[in-house]
This record gives C-alpha cells, structure tokens and sequence, in this order.
C-alpha cells in the first residue's frame, strides 16, 4: 500500500477539516476573548472545552447533515458543553450540576444548529 492509493477525488475530507478547524478557531477565540472581559483572566481548561465543542460544530455543520440533523447535533452539543463546562468548575461534583442551564444550552444549540443547518 501506498500513499497515492488514499486520494480524496471528491475533496470532501478537506471540507472536513476545513470545518473542524475553522469551529476550532471561533471556540478558542470566543473563550478567550469572554473569559478576558467578564474576570480579566483566562481558564484554559474552558477554553480546551470550548476549542473542542467548536472543533466538532464545525465538523458537523460541514457534513451536509440537514436542518434537523444539525439542529440535533447542536442541542446534544450545547448541552454537555455546559455540563462539561460546570463539571470543571465545580471539579466534577456531579450534584452541584444545573440542570436548567444545561436544558437552555441545549435549546439554543439546537436553535443554533437549525440556522447552521439551514
């Protein structure tokens, strides 16, 4: 086997990529940038969480999934973003979790994924 037997004609892995890093960018960005304005210092496990849910929204939003499928994805991922998110900063006190909040992430990312989606 041989490297030139692996070749992508249709150029949809690259589309892949592209989407993941491109996710991968925002997540970071957005983390780092809100994390510096609301208490002027950075928690970099957030930002590895935030980098990562990006990562895998941009993934998803450039496989083709549909409206609904993206809207699924996206609610599924906003909500163990905000668990994730808890869990760090309640250093994985599964009790102390925030159900409500977890339930309203996962309704805007669900919206989210719809308009991505779209």
């Amino acid at each position: 086997m041989t490297p030139v037997m692996f070749t992508d004609s249709t150029g949809y892995f690259w589309n892949l990529v592209a989407g993941a890093a491109i996710g991968a960018a925002v997540g970071f960005t957005f983390s780092v940038v809100s994390q510096l304005i609301t208490s002027g210092s950075v928690d970099w496990g957030l930002v590895a969480v935030a980098t990562g849910a990006g990562a895998i929204s941009g993934l998803i939003a450039s496989t083709g999934i549909g409206l609904i499928g993206s809207g699924i994805a996206g609610g599924l991922l906003g909500g163990a973003h905000d668990a994730t998110t808890q869990l760090i900063g309640n250093k994985g006190d599964f009790g102390d979790l925030d159900y409500a909040s977890i339930g309203i992430s996962a309704g805007i990312g669900f919206i989210a994924g719809l308009i991505a989606g779209s």
